[in-house]
């Protein structure tokens, strides 16, 4: 077992949707590993990291001297590269029981063969691309031959076969060699909670068609789109409209899901090498179809590096003939918290809100207090969130004309 003592990096409270965080979200055999966790500890003394087979273990050692009103410390540790595989991640105080386990998997960024996207249904039957393979190439899913092979856009273009849940090698085989990618594709239960090494969310914050106040009547318009690379989800989402065949090359669709959270799709990670692009791209549009004039407003879709643990929005619009709608969003089915704090011509206001999960988003609209006048006189919002990293979206949205505008942190 190698062992490294660790300088211990703290920062803000590092909780998120899962109680463990890997750095990058996606990591392979030739990126350096970070971990952030939270242990019951006011403070600590020392951190040792292992890595022994498929098992990484940090070991913590608390300052005994601390006192705190808090128990829950921040830790980032440093682990390295570390080779493909799926990991066991242990935390344990030095000569104590573990206090946290996890999982980790890192792809193989070594033999040449990447697979993209990362995952599919057990069941199988959704087509991938593999890079480093060419035409007349054997691919094998464990062991067990993929089906309907074939060259398109570029790249080998291949069905895997049914499998149990889990993460799998892939091995490739042609005239002149055979090369073994390790853990470089994960079958899924799509029953399942979300697997962060398999999917990353993707936030519509509006996804909405009906009537609104003052006689108003709204639409929007949620779009995914994609070109030359292969574009997975983990649930089958309802569309209105698609240009081509969904869910195979070159193709947009506008999404049909309506909720008053917005519309979170879980999107199975993509893995492309050097030079070629990711195509799949996203946008969003609210309109008032009751007004004669404009032509909406464009709004973002929030990524995974969108979803903090606090925010600020700035150059909020308040005024008496507008309504100010924060809205927020964590991407987790369950209750979350939140501080706002709204500065207003050097006043602060602070107020606790609860996210509660629709849909699988956590969700939360505040409406915020009108100004004395119809100035428009410019504030901040502050957010601070407990447990689940979030997102928000302001609103301004006019009395009269029922034009919107759109603010987000930045």
């Amino acid at each position: 077992m190698r062992r490294t003592l660790l300088a211990l990096v703290l920062s803000a409270c590092c909780s998120s949707l899962f109680a463990m965080e890997v750095f990058p979200p996606a990591p392979d055999s030739q990126t350096f590993l970070k971990i952030r966790t939270l242990v019951p500890y006011c403070a600590v003394q020392r951190m040792d990291v292992g890595v022994s087979g498929s098992t990484i273990t940090i070991v913590v050692t608390p300052n005994p001297a601390a006192v705190c009103p808090a128990i829950l410390f921040p830790l980032q540790v440093n682990v390295g590269v570390v080779p493909a595989g799926v990991y066991d991640v242990v935390v344990r105080p030095n000569g104590g029981p573990e206090i946290e386990r996890s999982r980790a998997v890192v792809r193989d960024a070594d033999s040449g063969v990447i697979v993209s996207p990362v995952g599919v249904k057990a069941e199988g039957g959704k087509s991938v691309q593999i890079f480093g393979a060419t035409t007349g190439s054997t691919v094998l899913f464990d062991g067990v031959p993929a089906t309907d092979v074939h060259l398109q856009n570029g790249s080998l273009v291949v069905t895997p076969p049914p499998h149990a849940p889990g993460t799998v090698d892939v091995t490739v085989t042609d005239i002149i060699s055979t090369r073994k990618a390790v853990a470089a594709f994960t079958y899924y239960d799509p029953a399942a909670a979300p697997d962060p090494f398999v999917f990353e969310p993707v936030l519509f914050p509006v996804a909405y068609d009906g009537p609104g106040i003052f006689g108003s009547q709204w639409t929007t318009n949620n779009i995914v789109a994609t070109g030359h690379t292969l574009v997975r989800f983990r649930d089958s989402i309802p569309t209105r409209t698609c240009s081509s065949v969904c869910n195979q090359f070159d193709w947009s669709a506008v999404l049909a899901p309506q909720s008053q959270s917005g519309l979170l799709v879980w999107v199975v990670r993509r893995r492309l090498p050097l030079g070629v692009e990711d195509d799949f791209h996203v946008s969003s549009r609210v309109s008032a179809f009751s007004q004669s004039q404009g032509n909406g407003t464009g709004l973002p879709v929030a990524r995974e590096n969108d979803f903090r643990n606090s925010f600020t929005i700035d150059d909020v619009p308040f005024s008496r003939t507008a309504r100010v709608l924060l809205r927020l969003y964590a991407p987790a089915a369950a209750t979350q918290f939140a501080s706002v704090t709204v500065k207003f011509e050097g006043a602060l206001t602070t107020q606790n809100v609860t996210l509660r999960p629709i849909n699988g988003v956590a969700f939360a609209a505040v409406d915020l207090n009108a100004a004395a006048d119809d100035r428009g006189k410019l504030g901040s919002i502050a957010v601070t969130m407990t447990g689940a990293k979030g997102w928000g979206l302001v609103t301004v949205t006019d009395n009269v004309t029922q034009e919107v505008t759109a603010l987000w942190p930045q």
